[in-house]
């Protein structure tokens, strides 16, 4: 059986997503490339790669949202402390697995810090994007 991803879901991977490109070019600027070894060596830019991050790392706080705190509703995440500290944590963790899934030298060179950063903003600025700005207008 397939496994099917909300509709919910999918639209705040990618609201992060695009948070995590545009914070990343904000900060690192838009020149910077990486080399993706397990995408055939393809060439990325650095803010390209920080987008796929922090899609990663929506799915795995959302994964993790679902199974440890089913009965609260996703658009409920952030009013609960224990919900909130279970995003952020579980983001982090999975923006930074991400990141060394791609290459662990990218992450070693961007920074353990950063790229932690990176996926926490990504996922609370663009779940709150998703909830209060994208989904409405859907």
């Amino acid at each position: 059986m397939p496994m099917i991803i909300p509709q919910d879901t999918m639209g705040k991977m990618a609201t992060s997503g695009m948070v995590g490109m545009g914070l990343c070019a904000a900060v690192d600027g838009m020149g910077s490339r990486v080399t993706i070894p397990r995408f055939d060596d393809a060439r990325i830019p650095l803010y390209a790669a920080s987008g796929l991050a922090a899609v990663a790392a929506s799915g795995v706080s959302s994964l993790a949202h679902n199974i440890l705190i089913p009965a609260l509703a996703e658009e409920d995440r952030w009013t609960e402390g224990t919900s909130t500290a279970v995003a952020l944590i579980s983001a982090g963790a999975g923006g930074a697995g991400a990141w060394a899934m791609m290459d662990p030298a990218i992450l070693q060179q961007l920074g353990y810090s950063k790229a932690i950063g990176y996926a926490i903003v990504s996922e609370s600025v663009g779940g709150y994007m998703y909830q209060h700005v994208v989904k409405p207008m859907m």
